[in-house]
C-alpha cells in the first residue's frame, strides 16, 4: 500500500511575505505547466478513464499513459463517467478522435451525453447526446455495409429513473460525418454487460456477435444476436452452451480455429460462481462448440491477443474474480493446440481491470494492465513483456492515481503527417 504524507501549516498574520511570493510563483508555474501539458499532442499514448479509487473530488479525471516515458499524465473529461465506452473514430474529419459514450455520473445515474477526445490538443469536447441514457452497453465500429465507419451502440442499462434501470433492447448508430445519433434496430432481448465482437471470416463476416450479458432481473443470458451491417437488422444467433456474464469474447488469430471466437469464463448465476469452461463460436457453421477448460475459473478478467514475442498469436487471459476474490494469475491460450497453459503471475490481483496491447513505439508488444484490485488502495499498473513472458517488477511499473472500476482504455493512433502540435 502506498502512504501519502501531508504537511499542514497554521495560518498567521506574521506569515513571511517572501513565502507568499514563492507560493504565488509556484502556483503560476504549475498552472502554466498544466496548460502546456493539456495542449500537447498525445498521439500514440493510451487514454484511460473511469471511476476513481483515491479521490472522489476528482470524478472526471482521465489519464494518458506514454509508452516512451513509462509514465502517466492527468487530463480531465467534461463529465464524471463510470462504465462508459471509448471508441476510436476511423474515418471522416474526426478520424483519430475518441468517442466516449454514456456511463454513470457521480450520483450513479446513467448518462445520454458523450464526449470527443482530440489527441492533437489533449482535450475533451462535448459530443452529441444519444436518444437515451446508457451504461454497461457496447460500442463497435462498423467495417462493412452502407454504415461502414459508423459506430453501433447496443443495449446496456437505461430507463427514466436513476435507481430503477432496465436492460435495453434499443440500439443507436453514431455517424462521425454528421456527429449525430440515429435509432438502430431493436434487440430481441434486453441485455447489458454483454460482449460485442466483429466476425472476421465465413458467411457472417462483417456481422457483429452480441453474446450473453444479463437481463433486467440480473439473470445471465445464454442467447446471442447478430447485427447485419448490410440490412441494418438484428437476427437471433445460436445459443451458447451456458449463460454467461463477465466473460470475454476474442477472435482467434491463427491455427485450425482461426476466425473462431473464444468465449472464456464468466458467471452463469451472477452470484460469484465463475466458470472455467470456454466455448468457440464457429462463423462457418454459426454454432457454438465446447472449448478447452481454463486452469482457473474466472470472471471479469481480460483476454488480449499477443502480437509479439515467442507467444505471438496466443491469447493472454489475465486476472478476474474467483469466488469474490481477485486473481493475480494468468494463462495463455494456444490456438495451435487449442489448449491453455499457466502464464506468469501479475504483481497484484485484479478484476474489472483493463488490458491494452501497446501497438507502436518503444514498448510495442507490451500489454498495459491497470485498474481495480482487492486492496481498495492505489497500486501500480502491471506491464506484461511479451518478449520475455514476464511482468515488469512492481517497483518499475507506472502508477495511475485512479482507475478503480468501470474503466476504459484505448491506444491512440500514431501522429498523422499533418499534425503540427508537439
Amino acid at each position: 500500500m502506498i502512504t501519502v504524507k501531508r504537511t499542514f501549516m497554521s495560518s498567521s498574520s506574521s506569515y513571511p511575505g517572501w513565502a507568499i511570493v514563492v507560493a504565488t510563483l509556484v502556483f503560476a508555474l504549475a498552472s502554466a505547466a498544466t496548460a502546456a501539458s493539456r495542449y500537447r499532442s498525445t498521439w500514440g499514448e493510451i487514454l484511460l478513464g473511469g471511476e476513481n479509487c483515491d479521490n472522489s473530488d476528482l470524478p472526471a479525471r482521465a489519464a494518458l499513459y506514454d509508452p516512451a516515458s513509462n509514465d502517466f499524465a492527468d487530463t480531465t473529461m467534461k463529465s464524471p463517467r463510470d462504465s462508459a465506452t471509448a471508441t476510436l473514430i476511423a474515418s471522416g474529419s474526426d478520424a483519430g478522435r475518441v468517442l466516449v459514450i454514456g456511463g454513470y455520473d457521480k450520483d450513479a445515474c446513467a448518462l445520454a451525453s458523450t464526449e470527443l477526445y482530440d489527441p492533437a490538443t489533449n482535450s475533451f469536447g462535448r459530443g452529441p447526446s444519444m436518444h437515451g441514457v446508457r451504461v454497461w452497453h457496447t460500442a463497435t465500429p462498423l467495417t462493412a455495409g452502407p454504415h461502414a465507419g459508423e459506430v453501433l451502440i447496443v443495449g446496456g442499462w437505461g430507463g427514466s429513473h436513476c435507481y430503477d434501470p432496465v436492460a435495453l433492447v434499443s440500439t443507436e448508430l453514431y455517424d462521425p460525418a454528421t456527429r449525430s445519433f440515429t435509432p438502430g434496430p431493436s434487440l430481441h432481448a434486453g441485455r447489458q454487460k454483454h460482449t460485442a465482437t466483429l466476425i472476421t471470416s465465413g458467411p457472417n463476416k462483417g456481422k457483429i456477435l452480441m453474446a450473453g450479458g444479463v437481463d433486467s432481473k440480473d439473470k445471465p443470458l445464454a442467447s446471442t444476436e447478430l447485427y447485419d451491417p448490410w440490412s441494418n437488422q438484428i437476427e437471433p444467433g445460436p445459443s451458447m452452451n451456458l449463460p454467461r456474464v463477465g466473460h470475454t469474447a476474442t477472435v482467434i488469430p491463427a491455427g485450425e480455429s482461426s476466425g473462431k471466437i473464444l468465449i472464456a469464463g464468466g458467471d452463469s448465476t451472477n452470484d460469484y460462481h465463475p466458470l472455467a469452461t470456454t466455448e468457440l463460436f464457429d462463423p462457418l457453421t454459426n454454432r457454438f462448440l465446447a472449448g478447452p477448460t481454463m486452469k482457473t475459473a474466472r470472471e471479469s478478467h481480460t483476454a488480449t491477443v499477443l502480437n509479439a514475442g515467442p507467444n505471438a498469436e496466443k491469447i493472454l487471459i489475465a486476472g478476474g474474480s474467483n469466488d469474490r476474490e481477485g486473481l493475480a494469475s494468468t494463462e495463455l491460450y494456444d490456438p495451435e493446440r487449442n489448449a491453455f497453459a499457466p502464464g506468469p503471475s501479475m504483481n497484484y490481483p485484479r478484476y474489472g481491470h483493463t488490458a491494452t496491447d501497446i501497438g507502436w513505439g518503444r514498448s510495442a508488444g507490451r500489454i498495459l494492465i491497470t485498474g481495480r484490485n482487492d486492496y481498495g488502495s492505489i497500486i501500480p499498473s502491471d506491464l506484461y513483456d511479451a518478449a520475455t513472458n514476464t511482468f515488469v517488477p512492481a517497483a518499475n511499473s507506472p502508477l495511475w492515481r485512479g482507475g478503480c472500476d468501470g474503466n476504459f482504455a484505448i491506444q491512440l493512433p500514431p501522429r498523422p503527417p499533418h499534425d503540427s502540435h508537439r
